[in-house]
């Protein structure tokens, strides 16, 4: 599930999520994904970072 939480802050809720570690790494594989998209506008490519955050 996500959830907008402010004005650029979502939160992914992990269902059954109980491990730390797994936290961590499900947060790098969201990061590592939303940083290799590429969306483009009028021809210009646009890419993202973010940061990410675990909390268990």
């Amino acid at each position: 599930m996500v959830c907008r939480f402010g004005g650029e802050e979502f939160v992914v809720y992990l269902h059954g999520m109980c491990s730390k570690t797994l936290s961590f790494i499900k947060a790098d594989a969201i990061k590592q994904l939303v940083e290799s998209s590429v969306v483009m506008v009028d021809k210009v490519k646009i890419k993202f970072t973010i940061s990410v955050g675990a909390a268990v």
